[in-house]
């Protein structure tokens, strides 16, 4: 497998900073969602089904699959099920709600020590999940693979929130797949909207092990 350029290699963060790796639209019908970001200049990788490794340690598929809007700090991923699994039945049920985002990753260089941590202060984690999905890398198959840390759906009612730790980011990061004719290169930013603002910022200051700062009507992390 090629080693990671300068882009890939820099999508696993040092220990001790938070960084966005990226967040997840939900859509229904992934034709749909391919036309539209076509349409606003952005390239997308090819639909790959995604698969995980289940308390036995043997793949099974993960019932979604996805594509993704590479860039140069973090990315879009725009997410669909595929089939009837746990997994599946959880995006639709998030699909029932509203279609878009619903899931905001952070990037970690170790999902076992952010699980450890989540645990050590109360969220009492369910197992790390571990995803994998065959991609196109340089003319061969080859196995990008990721680890999550995450809370259950109902301890953040805001969305999925989640640390990531990117594997192989060289599958995921290749130059074909980062030049975006609207010039778009980066994720800076995501925002949470709330019925009460104080309640989830604090909630999600205790998740992400930051502390919050109030601007104006929002507060920022």
């Amino acid at each position: 497998m090629a080693a990671p350029g300068p882009i890939a290699a820099r999508q696993r963060p040092p220990a001790g900073r938070l960084v966005l790796d990226h967040v997840a639209h939900f859509v229904p019908d992934m034709g749909f969602a391919e036309r539209a970001l076509g349409a606003l200049g952005f390239v997308l990788t090819p639909l790959s089904e995604q698969s995980l490794r289940n308390e036995e340690g043997a793949l099974v598929p993960a019932g979604s699959a996805n594509r993704c809007v590479m860039l140069d700090s973090g990315y879009l991923e725009i997410l669909t099920p595929i089939a009837d699994t746990p997994n599946a039945r959880l995006l639709r049920a998030a699909l029932a709600r509203h279609t878009g985002v619903h899931l905001i990753a952070f990037g970690t260089p170790s999902a076992e020590e952010e699980h450890a941590r989540l645990a050590a202060h109360g969220f009492a984690p369910p197992p790390v999940v571990r995803l994998e999905r065959t991609v196109d890398l340089e003319g061969a198959p080859a196995l990008a693979r990721f680890a999550l840390a995450r809370v259950a759906p109902e301890t953040m009612p805001e969305g999925r929130m989640q640390f990531e730790e990117q594997i192989t980011p060289e599958c995921l990061w290749q130059p074909r797949y980062l030049g975006h004719s609207n010039g778009v290169t980066a994720l800076r930013a995501a925002c949470v909207v709330a019925d009460d603002v104080a309640a989830a910022s604090a909630r999600l200051a205790h998740f992400a092990a930051l502390l919050p700062r109030r601007c104006e009507k929002f507060v920022t992390l």
